[in-house]
């Protein structure tokens, strides 16, 4: 793919600016600092991948010189087909549209395999790039393109796989220094077996002691467990009885109390909250039922009223029209005036457009003419048939005369060539006449055949028949000469220009007047598609004078013409159309405003919506006023029905006050609420004793041991039942502490026993003794295994490492040794980690972070053709684009790298972008070295 023109309409300092076509297949693009060589290469980059949103921290380069942010870059794909893609700014990177040579539009997807990738990565990092972005180690961190870098282990992914394996079982093994390993672990197992072989002697008499002891201690656990258990019964029962005391003296005080209180057999539950609730329900009901009455009067008297003007009300469709319409009115007359002026303006401009096509032009025959896409069709068809038939008749004038010039030349060729055969001639020369007429004749008879084949058509065929004839002719004479005497090799030539130039005159002649016949034909078909044309205007009655461009310019003034005209009938259609809402509006206001004496003058439009405000003001006062009156009826309904109510509430809260009174057996209220604090009171006492009692019971549970719960209350007091509690107390204290002093002691004497061994376990541990030292021979058999194994895999790595490298490292290589007149002869990526290493002359590795800042960056664009290379293998051959990029390469490598780009531009289109008169020479001489065409300059700025 070839980038063959841009076109910027916005962005950063360019605005409608275009570059190209660019033509070689270098260019470099020149000029100083901030001229806008990397606002080019960014805008590249955006129109074939997007541009970032607002919320993007990288430069938008906003178009500061003016234009819409955007534009359009020309390519030609591999295969020959030409595109412009159009990108602005929008949402996933900005809408696309590719249109195609013919300028019909392509769908956008096709940009992808165009560009040969879906993002723009890989252009980014591999095709395009920067000063710092050859320094950059981003190539290598970028996932779309490293799997192709770092591919050296393809066939042999599983040898790092394995060395690891191996070391790490080589590490479980055994690890000098090492304390988490095999052999580490089994060697501390024996060193603690041969510690308690030698710990095992007779303990016999030992454990029989601490047998004995531990049986004296148990029994005496247990007897101490018997006595904190009794401690514990009587420490419950008294703490029964604290927890009880607040409960009993509760049931003691409700028993006084209810002693104490009448008893009242009945009365009604809740009666005092109830007798309440009706006393203000009374209360409310009579207020209610006064304001009630209160209301009925002022409705009546509402009800009663009469509304002045209540006829408009007949009218209110026309006027909710004048007020809907008021505001429109008012603009109509406003408007009315400046549209009329607008009108006559309109009308003048139509005037003068008809003017500029001619006296005989008109609305009627403007109307008419012709403008359809076929007749410009037809328009355009006669301009390029006129153009070819004039260019073709030209050609043929031109060919007609070159032939004129060429027959005078030949003319004059053979008279000379006769002159000098005739003072050559020989007085013996009738013998040696056939010699000269053969030689001339065969000369003659090849010019024929040549200049038939030049001729072709017609003259091929003729030439090569004479020709032939000529030749045998010439044959003849010399044979029959062959008899005479020598001839003469001046004479002979001679003979030979002769020939050739009688030859030379009959071609002449014969093209001329081929020439004469074309011009002939050619100018008959040029009149012949002049006289179409003059017809073609004379049937649209235009003069035959005109020319397809001279109409095209009149299509245009009728255009225009028309435009102005349907500006004219649009505009009159709008002021008979305000004219007649004015006239509508009048029509409505007028008759209402005299039957309603709202005041209104004929002869002034503008007092109809003074009138419609007026009306419109009454309409509504008088529709407020009969709402009022309509709902001051139905509010009379209401409080008639209001007033029935309450009175109702008041007969009904009435009776419930005297039937409460009745159930309380009381004579009036205040009685009632005497009765009433009674029955509060022994409820109160009564639920106080049953409280209590139930306390008790949970305390106890319910029957027997309620009652005795009761009688050993009754027996005591809270400071006895306090004392019992502390003597209880102290004596669980002493048996816990005696507890925990046998616990420990116990367990002393048990950790003494288990660490006992015996004949029995001795023989376990020499047994384990063997089968340790037996694991620790095996695991080191194992571990010198692995090591042999790991040093000829190590050594395998290696040599694959050395000899199969991926076709991107192994172009790189190429590149990168070339570059540094090789100081470095290779580059190889490990099979166990993505890095990439390099070999100098002395066979020395070396990472990047070991190379200098130029031979890194040397590096990197190695790799970067090595990529360029094998992508252009599987996709499009993209542009390669390069910024300032080898600005800090030494004079001799500059040199080197500028004829690695000049010999990639076979495969590749190169623009380069850089500030340095001394980087456009270098590319200069690395083309001139190379053979190739020479760099094309632009300059920016």
């Amino acid at each position: 793919m070839r980038i063959i023109c841009l076109h910027i309409d916005g962005f950063g300092r360019f605005a409608n600016r275009t570059f190209g076509p660019f033509e070689r297949p270098v260019t470099v693009f020149h000029g100083l600092n901030e001229a806008g060589k990397s606002t080019l290469l960014e805008f590249i980059r955006r129109v074939f991948f997007g541009f970032p949103d607002g919320r993007s921290s990288s430069n938008l380069y906003p178009p500061l010189a003016g234009g819409h942010l955007g534009g359009n870059v020309t390519i030609v794909s591999d295969v020959g087909t030409t595109v412009t893609v159009h990108r602005v700014p929008g949402a996933r990177g900005g809408p696309v549209r590719l249109t195609a040579a013919s300028g019909g539009p392509l769908p956008s997807g096709e940009l992808q395999p165009l560009l040969g990738h879906d993002s723009g990565d890989v252009f980014h990092n591999v095709f395009t790039f920067t000063l710092d972005e050859l320094h950059s180690d981003a190539l290598l961190k970028d996932d779309s393109v490293n799997a192709q870098i770092f591919a050296a282990g393809m066939g042999a992914t599983k040898l790092p796989g394995a060395l690891g394996t191996l070391k790490g079982d080589k590490r479980n093994l055994f690890l000098k220094r090492g304390s988490n390993h095999e052999i580490f672990r089994a060697t501390e197992k024996l060193k603690k077996i041969e510690s308690q072989l030698t710990q095992v002697e007779n303990n016999a008499a030992e454990y029989a002691r601490l047998t004995s002891q531990l049986k004296e201690d148990q029994e005496e656990l247990s007897g101490l467990n018997r006595r904190r258990q009794k401690y514990q019964s009587q420490l419950d029962l008294q703490r029964q009885l604290e927890s009880a005391w607040d409960g009993w003296n509760d049931l003691l005080e409700a028993e006084r109390q209810l002693a104490e209180l009448p008893v009242i057999d009945a009365f009604p539950v809740k009666g005092v909250s109830r007798m309440e609730t009706l006393e203000k329900q009374i209360e409310t009901a009579q207020n209610e039922y006064d304001s009630a009455d209160e209301e009925l009067e002022k409705a009546q008297a509402k009800a009663d009223e009469m509304v002045e003007h209540e006829a408009i009300l007949k009218h209110s469709s026309d006027i909710r029209e004048l007020g809907e319409g008021r505001t429109s009115f008012r603009n109509s007359l406003r408007d009315l005036p400046k549209r009329k002026g607008d009108l006559i303006r309109l009308q003048n401009k139509r005037a003068k457009t008809l003017n500029d096509l001619g006296t005989d032009w008109d609305e009627t025959r403007l109307e008419a003419f012709d403008l359809s896409i076929s007749v410009r069709q037809e328009i355009s068809q006669y301009r390029d048939r006129l153009r070819k038939a004039d260019e073709t008749f030209n050609r043929s004038e031109f060919k007609r005369d070159q032939a004129e010039e060429d027959l005078e030349h030949c003319v004059e060729t053979e008279k000379k060539a006769r002159q000098e055969f005739q003072s050559a001639a020989n007085p013996g020369g009738r013998r040696n006449v056939g010699k000269v007429l053969a030689a001339l004749g065969v000369s003659g008879g090849i010019a024929l055949v040549v200049a038939g084949a030049i001729l072709g058509g017609d003259a091929l065929p003729i030439g090569v028949v004479a020709g032939v004839l000529l030749v045998c002719v010439a044959a003849y004479l010399f044979a029959v000469g062959q008899s005479s005497t020598g001839k003469s090799a001046a004479y002979a030539s001679l003979s030979r220009d002769l020939a050739k130039a009688i030859e030379s005159t009959k071609l002449s002649k014969t093209r001329l007047g081929l020439s004469k016949e074309d011009v002939r034909k050619t100018g008959t078909r040029l009149e012949g598609v002049r006289g179409e044309w003059r017809q073609w205007l004379a049937e649209r009655g235009l003069r035959e004078e005109f020319s397809p461009d001279n109409i095209e310019v009149l299509c245009r003034l009728v255009d225009l013409a028309r435009t102005h005209h349907d500006e004219v009938v649009e505009m009159k259609r709008r002021v008979d159309t305000i004219q007649k809402d004015i006239d509508k509006y009048v029509a409505i206001a007028a008759p209402l405003a005299s039957g309603f004496g709202v005041p209104f003058d004929r002869n002034d439009s503008n007092s109809a919506a003074a009138a419609a405000g007026g009306l419109i003001e009454l309409h509504g006062k008088v529709e407020r006023e009969v709402s009022a009156r309509t709902a001051a009826r139905a509010d009379l309904k209401k409080t008639q029905h209001r007033l029935e109510h309450r009175a109702s509430n008041l007969r009904r809260a009435k009776g419930e006050r005297k039937d409460l009174l009745q159930s309380g057996g009381a004579s009036d209220v205040e009685n009632f609420r005497e009765r009433a604090k009674i029955v509060g009171r022994r409820t109160e006492s009564e639920e106080r004793r049953a409280g209590a009692l139930g306390r008790l019971q949970r305390l106890s549970g319910p029957g027997e041991p309620l009652a005795t719960l009761k009688r050993q209350l009754g027996d005591t007091d809270f400071q006895a039942i306090r004392g019992t509690q502390r003597l209880i107390n102290d004596e669980i204290e002493k048996a816990n502490t005696r507890t925990s002093e046998l616990s420990k002691k116990q367990g002393s004497n048990q950790t003494k026993l288990n660490g006992l061994v015996g004949e029995e376990e001795s023989s376990k541990l020499r047994a384990e003794r063997h089968r340790l030292l037996e694991e620790i021979r095996g695991h080191a058999r194992e571990w010198a295994v692995r090591t042999v194994a790991e040093n000829l895999l190590k050594e395998a790595q290696g040599k694959f490492e050395r000899e199969r490298q991926p076709d991107v490292v192994r172009h790189a290589e190429s590149f990168f040794k070339g570059i540094t007149d090789g100081r470095y002869q290779t580059i190889f990526s490990p099979l166990d980690k993505p890095e990439i290493w390099v070999t100098d002359s002395a066979n020395v590795s070396k990472q990047p972070s070991q190379l200098s800042s130029g031979t890194l960056g040397q590096l990197f664009l190695s790799l970067r053709f090595g990529l360029i290379r094998e992508l252009g293998r599987r996709s499009e051959r993209l542009p390669v684009i390069l910024d300032e990029a080898l600005v800090n390469f030494d004079p001799e490598r500059g040199l080197r790298a500028a004829r690695a780009f000049v010999e990639l531009s076979q495969t590749n289109q190169v623009l380069v972008f850089t500030c340095h008169p001394t980087i456009v020479e270098l590319f200069r001489s690395a083309a001139a070295q190379s053979g190739a065409q020479e760099p094309e300059v632009v300059q920016i700025g």
